[in-house]
């Protein structure tokens, strides 16, 4: 019990099975595969999957342990954590990043060790990892080809139309200042938009919308 007594604090609390919604922006309704995490101590291992089950840290708790199963697959990736060699063994601590499933986890991911690690570190830096694909910045530019409060669409030089969402977050930039008030735009004016994508949803959301001063003749 002294590897147990080692865990530090952070260790996920809890369920053993910490899952979350493929996005926590993901639009309302829609159907998506849950991403989940587990940690715990692997046993019946074997080709296809193993057990992972997680001990109260306390010797005398009264809780129950806590079991998931977990499928292995062809694209499953295995690391070693430092200090740790060789392949994935039964009585090694191990932390499992996947979908859920009906039985417990198909995992994509799983970093095991001969000793006890936090495993809530590794589980905040892949969430902020996530959040941040979801939500990648770009910028694009075009001709204003309609508009309303909500929404505005452009043209760009390649005959792409883009559809941004105008939110109260949303700024404004006209003759290189910030605009206090929505300014109103005009079909075939030049804006440059600095916007989000979210990989889910697909939708476009206007961050910052700048009016392209029209060069002198």
């Amino acid at each position: 019990m002294h590897v147990i007594h080692r865990l530090v604090p952070g260790l996920l609390a809890g369920a053993l099975l910490v899952g979350g919604g493929s996005s926590v922006l993901a639009a309302k309704g829609k159907a998506t595969t849950p991403h989940a995490f587990a940690y715990g101590k692997v046993s019946n291992l074997s080709a296809g999957g193993f057990t992972l089950t997680r001990i109260p840290k306390k010797a005398a708790s009264t809780t129950a342990a806590k079991v998931v199963q977990v499928t292995l697959s062809g694209t499953t990736k295995e690391k070693a954590r430092k200090g740790t060699t060789g392949a994935l063994s039964n009585g090694e601590w191990a932390f499992v990043v996947g979908a859920k499933a009906t039985t417990g986890i198909s995992a994509n991911r799983v970093v095991y060790s001969v000793k006890a690690f936090n495993a809530h570190r590794m589980s905040l830096r892949i969430r902020a990892q996530r959040i941040h694909r979801l939500l990648l910045r770009h910028a694009a530019v075009g001709k204003v080809s309609a508009t309303s409060s909500t929404s505005l669409s452009i043209t760009t030089a390649k005959g792409k139309t883009l559809t941004f969402a105008i939110t109260s977050q949303t700024k404004y930039r006209v003759n290189k200042q910030l605009a206090t008030t929505v300014p109103s735009f005009t079909k075939g004016e030049k804006v440059r938009v600095r916007f989000v994508s979210n990989a889910t949803t697909k939708s476009l959301t206007a961050r910052v919308i700048i009016v392209v001063p029209v060069a002198a003749a």
